[in-house]
Order: C-alpha cells, then structure tokens, then sequence
C-alpha cells in the first residue's frame, strides 16, 4: 500500500499542477480518468512470489487493482455504447488483431497453469483496449490519442521527478546503499514506488519523448519546458544506474537526431561520439559492468538462462502456450527455481503464455505501430508520439514491457497502435500540418 499511496499523492499534486501548464496538452476527459485509474492500480501490488500467488491468489492488494480496473471499464463502457449508437466506427486493423490477442488470452484461462491470474490479467488488458477502442471513435481522436500518450509520459515523468527531488532531499527513502553499483559515485537510486529498473526505463522513455518536443516545438516556453524535463530524465536515468534505461536512453536520442537532426548528427555527434567511446573504453565498460562478475554480465543478469528455459517449455505447447500471463512466472522460472516476477521479454513471455495463435496477432500490432511510428518521424509529423515506439521495443526485449500484463508500457503501445488506424483514415491533404507536443493545430 505503500507505493500506492506514494503514486497517488505524486500524481493528484501533478495534475493539479501541471493543468495549468500552457505548453502541456494534457486533458482531463472521461477516458483520461480511466487511465489514471489504470496506472494506479499497477502501483497497488507489493511483490510476491509465485508460491504466494498460487497458494492465496485473492487478497486485499489485489482486490483493490481489480476495483481500480473495474471502475475505468465503468467510465469507458457507456462512452463506447453511446458512440456506437452514434454511427461512430472502432479502430482499425491495428485494434482488430489486439481484440483477437485479447480474445486469445481470454481463451487461455481455460487451460493456464494459474487460472485466476489469467482472468485477472486478461481482464485489465481488456479495459486497456476497451479505453484505446474508445478513443478512436471520437471526433477528435488524434487529438486525444496524443493528449493520452503525453498523460502516461507526464505522470511517469513526475514519479521520476519525486524520486530525483527525494534523492538529495529524503536519502533514507531514496538511497540504495549496497548491493548495486552505480553509474555515478555515492548510492543509487530508489524509490518507495518503483523498481529502480522501472525508474531506468521510463527515465530513457521520457528522455525520448522530451528531446523529440524540444526539437519539434516553436514556442520558446514550451522548449524550455521540455528542456527542464530531458534534464530531470537524464538524472533519473544516470542515478537509478540501469543499464536498460542507458540503452533505451542512447537508441532513442540517436533515432531522434537522426530523423531530426541528421546533418548535426551525421557529421557531429556520430564521429564525437565514437571518439569519446574509443579513446575511455575501458572506462565506459567498467561503468556498465556496474561490478559484476563477467559471467553474471555476460548472461545479462541470468536472463539468458531464463529465455532458454522458456524456450524449452515453450517447445512443449508452442501453439498455445500456457495461460496468459503465466506461462514465465508460473511454468519456466519455477523450473529454475528464480522468483523473478517475469522473464524479462516481453515477446518470449507473450510466446509462452498465449503461444503462436496468440503472438500473430500482437505481432501484426507490433508491426502495424512500429511502420506508422517509422513514418512519422521520417515525415516529421508527430514525433514526440512517434519515437516512443523505440524505448517499448527496447524495453520490452529485456523487460516485461507490452509482451504481457497491464503496465505503462501497455498502455503507451496500444494507443501508439490506435494512434496507426486513426492516423491511416485522413483523407489526402497538400501539405500534412505539422503537430508537436508543445502545440496542436487547428485542425489536426
């Protein structure tokens, strides 16, 4: 309950605050209200073991994310109704193969090797869907598609915020001392609400999100703002000291120079950089070896292992996994006897719980996001939006990310898929509008 309350507190003084924000498009709609639900109830949960689960699988924690998730499929469902009734049409292709993924899952709890977490977890990826279905029959859909994608980033971005304010303000709340060397000297960073990889990650998320606005926007306070926030993001990533998050840091800044900066990054940063890493090898490496030993380094923390291992299992029923969410916890790490709550892929995780029935169709929203994301930033419309679909790649290969159960990552993949199918409906205009995180046109 600690990190719920934590997360709740963080976010309510957020919102209140950053509302008043002139260079934020950030709304505050019914659906916007299901979202913030969605998200706290992912803080809601303290970490157990799989034994745990399987011996008491309903408990309070649980009980209160499963009301959370309910009460945004209340706010979301008449919304949906009233629009169908309307004349108003869901999604697209995109949408259509998340459905049959979700369908899938929904299938799956019929044979899951822990029946009630499937349904539990099948159902909150259903209200997810249900909210990114709604959003696309709106008027205003891309519009508030985008509102939506910069709420997830804002509200993980003010948890980084705290937690890097907490780290020279609250050093008993927001130090780890021990047990994992930092990027930096002195502890690294921690919080009450989040896994320090968690903070890494969306800390390079952010960062992606923040650069790509500061080279998109035109106002000045709204380049400054963002400025502020790739600071913030930057710290975040560098006091967590997680290697993810320096990956998805790197990737995406090189993607977002490239598309928006190519001369500078071409003839500057590229050459400088290769410089830099050359001439302190050694150095840069022993930073990210972050003192382990160079087996432990060279499996990348024991998830080798656990991929293999999975990919064994998988072999078994390769065709439907499983069960949904449950086919890594539950099945291949208790083989090995590991308590990780995943196996840090998302894409091997989706392949053992729902199996290949099920990962065709996530497969297809992947590659349906990932083409408009690609085109978008080389037309140079959307971006800010368009680049998260390189940190949810990255992060989803050596974390949990989209490939499963309900957390930010989900969220920010399936309304960037929604995001595809409203965008593929314009009709031909002569000069696309130019729309950037800072400013959206009339229009748009």
């Amino acid at each position: 309950m600690l990190g719920f309350t934590w997360t709740a507190t963080i976010w309510g003084l957020a919102l209140f605050a950053l509302r008043r924000v002139p260079w934020l498009h950030i709304k505050l709609d019914r659906e916007h209200f299901a979202i913030i639900l969605l998200l706290l109830s992912t803080h809601s949960l303290s970490r157990t073991s799989a034994e745990e689960i399987l011996s008491d699988p309903v408990t309070f924690e649980r009980a209160l994310r499963g009301v959370l998730v309910a009460i945004a499929l209340l706010i979301v469902v008449p919304v949906i109704l009233k629009r169908l009734r309307g004349g108003a049409q869901p999604g697209g292709k995109a949408i259509v193969a998340l459905m049959i993924y979700v369908a899938v899952a929904a299938a799956s709890f019929f044979y899951s090797a822990a029946p009630i977490v499937s349904l539990a977890k099948t159902f909150e990826l259903a209200v997810v869907l249900a909210v990114a279905i709604a959003f696309t029959m709106r008027g205003d859909a891309k519009d508030a598609l985008r509102s939506a994608l910069q709420l997830v980033v804002v509200l993980e971005g003010a948890l980084i915020a705290v937690a890097v304010l907490g780290y020279f303000t609250m050093p008993s709340a927001f130090h780890l001392v021990g047990g994992r060397p930092g990027f930096l000297a002195g502890p690294t960073l921690k919080s009450p609400y989040a896994h320090f990889n968690h903070l890494s990650a969306s800390s390079g998320m952010l960062f992606a999100y923040a650069l790509s606005s500061v080279l998109s926007v035109r106002i000045r306070s709204a380049r400054v703002g963002w400025i502020s926030v790739s600071v913030v993001a930057t710290a975040g990533m560098l006091l967590s000291a997680g290697r993810q998050g320096l990956v998805i840091f790197l990737a995406s800044a090189a993607v977002v120079l490239f598309f928006q900066r190519r001369r500078l990054f071409l003839i500057g940063i590229v050459p400088l950089s290769a410089l830099v890493v050359v001439a302190n090898w050694d150095l840069l490496f022993g930073l990210a070896q972050r003192g382990q030993s160079a087996s432990n380094f060279s499996s990348l923390s024991g998830r080798l292992e656990w991929w293999s291992v999975a990919a064994d299992v998988w072999r078994v029923h390769p065709w439907t996994g499983y069960g949904f969410g449950t086919g890594g916890r539950f099945v291949a790490l208790r083989e090995v006897g590991s308590n990780a709550s995943s196996l840090h892929n998302g894409y091997i995780e989706a392949l053992t719980g729902v199996g290949i029935i099920g990962f065709l169709p996530l497969l297809y929203a992947i590659v349906r996001a990932t083409s408009w994301s690609l085109t978008s930033l080389r037309r140079g419309v959307m971006s800010s939006e368009a680049i998260l679909i390189v940190p949810l790649l990255l992060h989803t290969a050596v974390s949990l990310g989209f490939g499963a159960w309900m957390v930010a990552d989900v969220l920010l993949f399936m309304f960037l898929a929604a995001l595809s199918d409203v965008d593929s409906r314009r009709t031909l205009m002569p000069t696309a509008p130019l729309l950037t995180a800072g400013v959206v046109e009339n229009g748009s």
